[in-house]
């Protein structure tokens, strides 16, 4: 017997018997409120009238009596069927077809959810989080996932897993629970210290697109070393001398491979300007949606943007003058770790980049990703 059939018929039968339950208690009723009527209208009946009552009293007390009858002994049987039927259900593996045909159902359940969910949110970008209606669409998505879960629920009840799939569904279980507990925790946390809060998922995102750096960094000098930029000088940006006299510039890249921290060329500035605008644009576009949630003009925010991206690149770029060379030199020469040194080295000058563009960015987008009801 197919499982959904089982489950089906169920279902079915269990409904049938609480029809069979209200009905019986109908008839009772009835039967009750119909002798209540006859013993008022006895009092009053000559004999005949009497013995005319009594008979069809009587008669009617017959077939309530066989149709009450009649209803238990549906409702036994549809009872031992129900029990029959659970017994087969839990006791049974699902066959090939009915696992492809159940997972089917869950992927179209699914399916169906995620469709609501994107209208829904796309309804819930029109509002901040201030509005009335904002809520209400927050618990519209709530109500969408849980209805979708109990479906799949409903499908996934009394079906026999191998080990596996135990161990599967018991993982995704806990990962859940964990997950559940931790965002249960968060919420409150973020309702009680909202600016707190904020800086901390700043803190992580800002983090996050500091790995993706460290990542993409010795992906894009590898490349441009390859090229003949690595041999173009770029030495722009004078601002004095250093202190045994020779000129000091903001942006000094000589030419050739990278010795004793000087050198580079086009070809460095280049990896790391690369580098830091994919992850400027992958950061401008997270902390505005997901740490300050801003609804304000996103072109007038982008333009301050740009803006303070510039100021902070030529920070970044005077700042590097102090330590690039002292750190390439220290890992490449004096602690003589060659290629490994400079990668090394790599990752140390672009962690302090992303430090002071931590600390910079942080105030400023306190000011350009503002909300709606922040600015009137």
């Amino acid at each position: 017997m197919n499982y959904t059939v089982n489950v089906g018929e169920i279902n079915t039968l269990d409904r049938l018997n609480k029809y069979y339950q209200n009905e019986q208690y109908q008839i009772s009723y009835y039967v009750a409120l119909q002798t209540e009527k006859n013993k008022k209208k006895l009092k009053k009946a000559s004999t005949e009238e009497k013995n005319k009552i009594n008979e069809k009293n009587i008669q009617a007390e017959i077939e309530k009596m066989s149709q009450l009858e009649a209803l238990d002994k549906t409702y036994q049987t549809n009872l031992k069927r129900i029990k029959a039927s659970q017994n087969e259900v839990l006791n049974r593996i699902e066959t090939k077809a009915e696992k492809v045909t159940r997972k089917s159902q869950i992927k179209a359940l699914k399916k169906s959810r995620n469709e609501a969910i994107k209208t829904q949110k796309r309804a819930l970008s029109n509002y901040s989080e201030s509005d009335l209606e904002y809520t209400v669409i927050k618990k519209n998505i709530s109500v969408i996932k849980f209805n979708t879960n109990t479906k799949i629920e409903n499908l996934m009840q009394n079906i026999i897993l191998t080990k596996g799939e135990k161990f599967k569904v018991g993982s995704i279980k806990f990962i859940k629970a964990v997950q559940y507990f931790f965002f249960s925790v968060w919420r409150k946390f973020k309702t009680k210290h909202p600016g707190v809060a904020q800086f901390l998922v700043f803190f992580m995102l800002s983090n996050g697109v500091t790995l993706l750096q460290l990542a993409l960094m010795p992906m894009f000098k590898s490349m441009f070393n390859e090229t003949n930029i690595i041999n173009i000088s770029l030495q722009i940006g004078r601002i004095g001398n250093n202190f045994d006299g020779t000129p000091y510039y903001m942006f000094n890249y000589p030419s050739g491979p990278i010795i004793d921290g000087v050198g580079g060329g086009l070809a460095y500035f280049m990896s790391v300007q690369v580098t830091l605008a994919i992850a400027q644009i992958i950061n401008f576009f997270t902390q505005r949606k997901i740490t300050f949630k801003s609804d304000s003009n996103p072109w007038i925010a982008a333009a301050w943007y740009v803006v303070a991206y510039i100021a902070i690149t030529l920070i970044a770029a005077v700042l590097q003058g102090f330590y690039k060379a002292p750190i390439y030199n220290l890992f490449m020469n004096t602690l003589s770790m060659g290629n490994g040194g400079e990668l090394i080295a790599d990752f140390i000058t672009m962690i302090i980049n992303s430090a002071v563009s931590f600390w910079v960015f942080y105030p400023i987008f306190k000011v350009i990703f503002k909300q709606k009801d922040e600015t009137n």
